[in-house]
Formats: C-alpha cells, sequence, structure tokens
C-alpha cells in the first residue's frame, strides 16, 4: 500500500528541482519577471508590456459611476478615476466621496441668484470659497455687464 502523502526527495545544491525556467523575453511575463528582479526591462519586454497593457485598455468597458453616474473607465469600487480620488484625498471617508466642487460657471450663476440676499460672508460659506473668491466673481460679473 502507498503512502497518501509522499514525501518530496531532498534536492542536490545547485540543482533546479522545484523551479521553472524563467519567462521568455519578448513576453508580458518577461518584462513582469524583469521588474520583479528589479531589473530594467529589455526593449522586447517593453514592447510587449505596452502591447499587453494597450489591449487591456481597450477591453475596459465605459460604464457609468456609481458614485456620479458618469459613464467612464471604472477603476475601483465601481467609481471613475475622478471619484475615487476625491474620496482617497477627502480621507476615504465611509460615505463615500465627497460632492465634486462646482465649476466657476456654476458658482458665478449660484452667486447671481442669491447676491442681493446675503452678506458676502454668507455667499462664500454657502457655495464654498473664500470671500476674495466672491469679490472676484463680482468683478466678473461687472466686467461682463451682468452686474445691475
Amino acid at each position: 500500500m502507498k503512502p497518501a502523502l509522499a514525501m518530496a526527495e531532498p534536492s542536490e545544491p545547485g540543482s533546479s528541482a522545484g523551479t521553472s525556467e524563467p519567462p521568455e523575453c519578448g513576453s508580458y511575463a518577461g518584462y513582469r519577471a524583469h521588474i520583479n528582479r528589479d531589473e530594467d526591462p529589455c526593449d522586447r519586454c517593453k514592447v510587449a508590456n505596452a502591447a499587453y497593457m494597450r489591449s487591456w485598455r481597450a477591453s475596459q468597458e465605459e460604464r457609468p459611476c456609481a458614485c456620479c453616474g458618469l459613464p467612464g473607465r471604472i477603476v475601483s469600487r465601481g467609481w471613475r478615476q475622478a471619484c475615487y480620488e476625491r474620496w482617497n484625498s477627502a480621507g476615504r471617508p465611509a460615505g463615500g466621496p465627497p460632492p465634486p466642487r462646482m465649476s466657476r460657471a456654476q458658482a458665478l450663476i449660484e452667486y447671481r441668484a442669491i447676491r442681493g440676499t446675503s452678506t458676502d460672508e454668507v455667499i462664500a460659506e454657502r457655495l464654498g470659497v473664500g470671500i476674495k473668491t466672491i469679490r472676484r466673481y463680482e468683478a466678473a460679473l461687472r466686467q461682463a455687464g451682468l452686474v445691475w
């Protein structure tokens, strides 16, 4: 009767028992082997890596982001790169990424809507900008002839 688990014979020093051949240069595996050995990849491996990365990027379909709903390539957690970076720079809050900051055009429109009803400090707080920014918005609207 054979034992269920056979013990492996100890290998002789210098033998290649238990090791595999290194990956062939000119392939993605060869490129990764260079990187893992802290070597500069050869030109053939660089070309193979570039081809692999091109085909990988092309296979990444655009889907709607789970955070903002905009279509794009999803990088992590079902989010686009912009949403992931907002979440990461905000300290990775449990509730997900903070909302994107409004564009200057959106802020100017919002500013025009609330301009006559509040002080600069209240408007700045509501728009999430500083008082100097509010004064720049006022100057931009005045220059465009939109301030009455």
